[in-house]
């Protein structure tokens, strides 16, 4: 009872993650509140080792049912929380029940061996994120501490090039109107790629006034609504062709 009523009237302990460097550049995001923050990340197959600082601020004796880690892999539907999942829910537990003298106290976790088959994402419709929540098990309502980091999965360079990257060519048009013919010279690209191709025209007869190029992102969520995002856009064109 002495516990219970303590724990109301105590400031409760104050929980830090420390997470060891993987070495990899740092990913900068938008949080929820629309700032770029830096986050550490990892490749899918990296090995997340840390430190869990406690320091009890006070709280002689403190009691409690158990002290966990989770590594948890989410899928946010931002339109509908209900829809949102976890795909990822790992455990380490960092102490058993039982109770804590010390002022401040340290437990070491790793996650090793998991498969993150998921990338970070951040989207219009929903994102995927992975964090590492730390849980104090306490009367009336377990305490508890998150931080999130980015998970890569990069293609090895190799496996990129065994895919099929033939040339791509679309053609679209009116009937005795307009025919125009887009390629481009290939259908995979890299990041860091520039994007190269060819328009012709094989029928025109209408004035135009000029043409543009988009690079459009399109997401879809779990009700497959659509949501396009203009990466970039790019005038090929200004006004008909003087051979048409």
């Amino acid at each position: 009872m002495d516990n219970l009523f303590n724990s109301f009237i105590s400031k409760p302990p104050t929980i830090s993650i420390f997470i060891e460097p993987s070495g990899r550049e740092p990913t900068f995001l938008r949080n929820d509140k629309g700032e770029m923050v830096e986050y550490q990340t990892f490749y899918a197959k990296d090995q997340i080792r840390g430190r869990v600082q406690l320091e009890l601020n006070n709280n002689r004796n403190f009691k409690h049912s158990g002290i966990k880690i989770e590594l948890i892999g989410m899928i946010d539907n931002y339109r509908d929380r209900n829809l949102s999942s976890r795909f990822i829910s790992l455990t380490n537990d960092l102490s058993p029940p039982g109770s804590i003298l010390n002022e401040m106290n340290f437990f070491d976790f790793e996650f090793s061996g998991v498969d993150k088959q998921f990338e970070t994402y951040r989207g219009k419709l929903m994102g995927i994120k992975f964090i590492l929540q730390v849980t104090i098990q306490i009367p009336y309502k377990p305490q508890t501490e998150e931080t999130e980091i980015v998970i890569l999965n990069p293609q090895d360079s190799e496996d990129f090039f065994k895919l099929d990257n033939s040339c791509l060519k679309v053609e679209i048009g009116i009937q005795n109107v307009l025919h125009v013919c887009f390629q481009l010279d290939k259908t995979n690209f890299h990041l860091k790629d520039v994007v190269t191709g060819k328009v012709w025209f094989k029928t025109l007869k209408m004035e135009l006034k000029n043409m543009e190029i988009q690079i459009v992102r399109k997401e879809n969520s779990f009700n497959k609504e659509g949501e396009n995002e203009v990466l970039g856009s790019f005038e090929i064109m200004d006004g008909s062709p003087s051979s048409m």
